[in-house]
């Protein structure tokens, strides 16, 4: 088909040619390039999509610098994951000297414990795909100093020993009334 001025109006009009190969030589290789550019258009749109329904995870934490000994990690993606793999370092790089894995099954969350005073950088990936990796969620573990823990430990036995001693002369009092 080409585009051709119409003798019975000031519009373009389309006009059908039988034999368009002959008339214009350029017209085949137009049709291949059209077949191409549908074709083109089709893989452009699949690549533009598909990350839309990738299985990305994204990690995070209750808490960034946890002072209370533990905290939790968390994660949520486009698609639920049954089996997700969850790494722990004490690098950013993740090099195996520093790595700590484990596989977490059936739940989007995990709690963490028991760590000493430091850094940690923690990320998950869909089991089937361990190449696949979150974001980083980086954890600075804080520790209450030893003095400070000594200093809640005396308050807390201060207010023992007075409350003890509030009951035993209460209990005297309420003895010598009979």
């Amino acid at each position: 088909m080409l585009f051709q001025r119409s003798e019975h109006s000031s519009t373009f009009g389309i006009k059908t040619l039988t034999n368009a190969n002959a008339i214009w030589p350029g017209i085949a290789f137009i049709k291949v390039l059209i077949s191409i550019r549908h074709h083109l258009l089709f893989v452009v749109a699949a690549l533009t999509v598909s990350p839309l329904f990738a299985e990305e995870l994204k990690l995070s934490t209750s808490e960034t610098e946890p002072t209370a000994g533990y905290f939790s990690l968390s994660w949520a993606g486009t698609k639920q994951q049954n089996d997700v793999l969850l790494q722990q370092s004490t690098l950013s790089s993740f090099s195996n000297d520093a790595l700590m894995q484990w596989t977490v099954s059936n739940v989007n969350s995990f709690s963490m414990s028991g760590l000493s005073s430091g850094v940690y950088y923690y990320r998950v990936a869909p089991f089937d795909k361990p190449q696949s990796w979150s974001n980083v969620v980086q954890v600075n573990v804080k520790h209450h100093s030893l003095n400070k823990a000594f200093f809640i430990f005396a308050v807390g036995a201060a207010l023992f020993s007075l409350l003890s001693i509030i009951i035993f002369l209460n209990s005297k009092n309420k003895t010598s009334g009979i």
